[in-house]
């Protein structure tokens, strides 16, 4: 368990492994506090694999496990979202094979888990259509983040659904003022909400993904001012 501290992630809690991967998620149930954002690094049973589909190596596959509570301070919430990426990268993206994000304890309970576990085993990959939905519906959320973002927002009349995370919001909207000009979303399956994954100012497009802001396993959308304000 690591929680962010100052500008730093602090490790506070670890556990050994137990036996099953029910009896190691059960121990760390009582980890997750009422008020007090967290991240878990889970091992699970699985294996990494190549490309190929090769094992990689022998080594185990993680969850990620980020808990926000819902009472959590904005700036929380966006500090949090914010260091996911640093997070993975440093301690190599392939390593992480799922990821869970959370805002209640229930959530993060072992039946949660399984029920995150059942949504993602369901899940389809999104249609063109769904996209353009997606797209919509992050406009219909009220922030003016410029014309040519709402062109482009405005593909289609219909709407997927999905509810725009405050933290999201918080995140677009500091890109409208110019805060800074790159927003990284992603989309929260096992939540069905948008969330905001990064949001920081780049010299260029090719630095976000130089930088490892990008994932490079699961799909994102990303957000950007030019410079002209548009």
């Amino acid at each position: 368990k690591a929680v962010v501290r100052g500008e730093q992630l602090e490790a506070v809690a670890d556990a050994p492994v137990r036996g099953s991967l029910e009896d190691d998620y059960l121990a760390i149930e009582p980890w997750f506090d009422e008020r007090e954002p967290c991240f878990v690094l889970f091992r699970l049973d699985e294996r990494l694999q190549t490309t190929s589909g090769r094992a990689a190596g022998g080594g185990f596959g993680f969850l990620l496990i980020m808990y926000v509570p819902e009472v959590a301070k904005v700036r929380e919430k966006m500090l949090y979202a914010s260091t996911r990426g640093t997070l993975t990268k440093e301690l190599g993206d392939s390593n992480f094979i799922d990821t869970l994000h959370a805002s209640s304890k229930a959530e993060v309970s072992l039946a949660g888990y399984k029920k995150h576990l059942a949504h993602k085993a369901a899940d389809a990959p999104l249609t063109e259509r769904e996209l353009e939905r997606l797209q919509t519906n992050l406009a219909e959320t009220g922030i003016d983040i410029g014309t040519t973002t709402r062109r482009a927002f405005a593909a289609s009349s219909s709407s997927v659904g999905l509810p725009v995370s405050d933290e999201a919001a918080a995140a677009l909207r500091g890109l409208r003022d110019g805060d800074h000009n790159a927003v990284l979303l992603t989309v929260d399956a096992s939540r069905e909400t948008v969330d905001v994954v990064s949001a920081q100012t780049v010299s260029t497009t090719d630095a976000l993904v130089a930088g490892g802001t990008v994932p490079a396993t699961e799909p994102s959308f990303v957000v950007l001012r030019h410079s002209s304000g548009s």
